[in-house]
């Protein structure tokens, strides 16, 4: 999931997740996860404030040019 940079920071993500938690709910769905890279800490604040919870880090699962970028592991219990 991305959301275009003119709509971030305007509730996009935030119903986005919102959304899929209720239809995953909806479908029998006990489990979301999701992994985010490292450096998008907007997303990260996002997933935490969603009650995602960090599960661990794939490291240097990225290759951006000749760099290398974690993934963090999040997962949240539908409801």
């Amino acid at each position: 999931m991305s959301v275009a940079a003119p709509f971030r920071r305007k509730g996009v993500g935030r119903a986005l997740l919102q959304t899929a938690a209720q239809w995953a709910s909806a479908h029998g769905i006990e489990r979301i996860e999701l992994e985010v890279l490292a450096l998008n800490l907007a997303a990260i604040n996002l997933y935490e404030a969603q009650s995602f919870v960090r599960e661990g880090v794939r490291r240097q699962a990225i290759k951006r040019g000749d760099s290398y970028i974690d993934l963090i592991m999040y997962a949240k219990q539908v409801e």
